[in-house]
């Protein structure tokens, strides 16, 4: 349905006889449906729509590319005193690897 065809509809639902403003609701009503199934066919399970699967596609991604787990409360702050890399055998601080040499 065009916008131009919703509009004459709406326009000639005061004057109608309640038959025909049974008729356009119901035609309205039809649209509406189509448009919300073509707006979420496709959509991944577990998601409603494309905005909510997109904000969990996101997330998946970033807590894989940050290497933590899906749960925020697991993310654990670095350590600022030693950190697992070495140097010359033995742990170094954070701040040492950013320390000009």
């Amino acid at each position: 349905m065009t916008r131009e065809e919703l509009q004459m509809m709406l326009s000639e639902i005061g004057g109608s006889e309640p038959e025909r403003q049974g008729e356009i609701a119901a035609t309205v009503l039809g649209e509406f449906d189509t448009v919300t199934s073509r707006m979420t066919d496709g959509v991944p399970d577990g998601a409603t729509d494309w905005r909510e699967a997109y904000n969990n596609l996101r997330r998946d991604y970033v807590n894989r590319f940050m290497g933590v787990s899906s749960v925020p409360g697991d993310i654990q702050p670095p350590n600022e005193s030693k950190s697992d890399m070495v140097d010359d055998g033995g742990p170094v601080s954070i701040a040492d690897l950013f320390k000009n040499k």
